[in-house]
Formats: structure tokens, sequence, C-alpha cells
């Protein structure tokens, strides 16, 4: 009867932190997100009760995706509502190899920091490294994705608390991944978001670590 009465609380909490917090936390408004996927062509859907937000492209020949929805996480009475956001793409390895970099903003740094990737690396560019905790099974190949230009600019402008950019397997399949927690996503945030996937793509492709699609 206890564990009952419990999880009828939690789902109490659950419900009026999510009525509560609808407008601040929801992943952006739908305007802004059906605004994005006009003007850049992409496929605007959401889920039934508008609390996910989903934009798809056909890019080159690839499929980008870029995401976001709202969600409870926290023990007991510390439970908080907030918004993850993703961007990302499916690539097939030639030569795969492992990164993941992460804000150094983030106040406890991902489990998949040590998970993923190998060793810690330094790109050699001091405002990426100032900004992003990397690592990597090929360092060497991993620095020279991150020092791209394009990718480097994205990357950079992206920057944010939760930010993270990942490349590793994932189902059986290779995925190129952006990533950030309750950053305000205005269409040019979106559209960086985009474009840092098909950068990262384009390089992985020109630099013979994935083939072209």
């Amino acid at each position: 009867m206890i564990i009952v009465v419990g999880l009828l609380a939690f789902a109490l909490v659950a419900g009026l932190l999510l009525a509560s917090n609808r407008s601040q936390s929801a992943p952006s408004s739908g305007e802004t997100w059906q605004a994005f996927a006009q003007a850049s062509g992409g496929t605007y859907s959401q889920n039934p009760l508008g609390r996910a937000r989903k934009v798809t492209f056909t890019d080159g020949g690839r499929t980008i995706t870029l995401e976001a929805w709202s969600t409870l996480d926290g023990p007991g009475d510390s439970i908080l509502s907030y918004t993850k956001f993703l961007a990302q793409g499916s690539f097939d390895p030639a030569a795969p190899f492992q990164l993941h970099a992460e804000s150094r903003k983030s106040s406890q740094l991902s489990l998949s920091l040590t998970q993923r990737g190998g060793e810690s690396f330094q790109t050699g560019d001091p405002g990426l490294d100032a900004a992003y905790a990397a690592r990597s099974n090929d360092p060497a190949r991993a620095a020279a994705l991150m020092r791209n230009l394009r990718v480097r600019e994205l990357l950079l402008r992206l920057s944010g608390n939760e930010a993270y950019l990942d490349l590793a397997s994932d189902g059986g399949r290779w995925r190129v991944r952006f990533g950030d927690e309750d950053a305000p996503l205005s269409i040019a945030r979106l559209q960086d978001a985009r474009q840092l996937i098909a950068a990262v793509l384009d390089d992985l492709a020109a630099s013979g670590a994935a083939r072209k699609p």
C-alpha cells in the first residue's frame, strides 16, 4: 500500500512539474521549429502532446535529424524538468574512429567521456581546447577533424554548458551526434547544429574515414 501511494505521489508531482514548466521547458515553440523546417527545406513533426519536436533533412543522400524533448530527472523532491536537444546523422565507415568532445562548462562531465573515445587529447587550438575536453582512439585524426575550419567555427558557436560532439557506433550504425541541455533553441542555433553534423560528415568523407553516400 505504501509503495502504491508513493507511486501515485510521484506521478502527481511529475504531472504538476510538467504542467507548471510547460512554457519554459518545452523544446522551444512549435512555431520556431516549423519556421526552421520551412526555411531549411526539412520535414517537421511533433508528438501528440507537443512536448517533442523533430525536423528531418535529406542532405546529399544523407539523413540528418534534429529533435528536442522535455523530460524529468532526479531523486525524490529534487526532480527537475529540463529539455534535451540532439542533432545526428549516420555514416558508413571506411576507417572509423571514436571521438567524444564535451564542453568544459559542464558542471559534471558525462560518463560517456570515460566510456567512449580512448585517450584524452588536445587539438592544439587554444580556443577549442579551452572550450572542450576531448577523447579519441585516434587523437591525430580526431584533432584534425575538430580543427576543420567549418567544424571549429560551429563547435565554438554552439558551445554551451552541456554541449558535446560524439562519433561512435550505436546499435550497429556509426553516428555523429551533437547534443546539449536547456540551451535556448533559436532558428539560428538549430541551423548551426544541422550545419555542424553536415560539416563533420563532409570531413569524414573527404578524409577517407567514411564512404560518400
